[in-house]
């Protein structure tokens, strides 16, 4: 005669560990780090993912660069200031009368809005900023998804690092110059 299996509904829920910062303040930074890849017929697509891969092109100066996360698969909140850290560069003969405008993105189905954007100062080589982006909070539904845009203000010919690897470019090389690593801390609200 066989034995009653028994299976227990209602158990206990995932456990989650947050710091003592993250509780205190009531948000979650997660860092995100930008990248290419490039498909045959896709051409150049400009990413974000919380992994290390390497990148297609460690530089490209495809001015906007537009980094897209991939759709968000639960709701979340984000609330908080973003920090990005970039380096770039003017290539040889440019002028340094310009600036970068760096912004945060959502994007939805129906259209893109800006949670927060910020201009650097003006341009001069090594290019190499840490800047703060006070973010509006904002809630994403499933399917939404995160962009990161930097645009480029004149029209002088730059190169923009985003190499999660840490690779030396043609123009910025981290023994010399700066990490050609492009990184992006964007708070979320924990559920607490």
């Amino acid at each position: 005669m066989p034995v009653p299996v028994t299976y227990r509904t209602g158990g206990e829920g995932a456990i989650a560990s947050y710091n003592y910062t993250d509780i205190s303040e009531g948000t979650g930074v997660v860092v995100l780090n930008g990248f290419s890849t490039e498909a045959s017929g896709a051409g150049i697509e400009y990413k974000l993912t919380t992994t290390t891969p390497y990148s297609s092109y460690i530089e490209t100066s495809g001015a906007p660069w537009v980094f897209n996360l991939s759709a968000f698969n639960l709701p979340k909140t984000i609330k908080g200031t973003a920090i990005v850290k970039l380096a770039a560069y003017l290539i040889s003969g440019a002028p340094t009368e310009h600036t970068l405008t760096v912004s945060i993105q959502k994007v939805t189905t129906s259209g893109t809005t800006t949670l927060g954007s910020v201009e650097t100062p003006q341009l001069s080589n090594p290019i190499n900023y840490t800047l703060n982006i006070p973010l509006t909070e904002t809630n994403f539904k499933k399917g939404d998804n995160l962009r990161l845009n930097i645009a480029k203000n004149g029209g002088a010919p730059i190169v923009l690092a985003h190499d999660p690897a840490n690779r030396e470019g043609s123009y910025i090389k981290p023994v010399t110059t700066f990490p050609t690593k492009l990184i992006a801390h964007i708070p979320f609200k924990l559920d607490l």
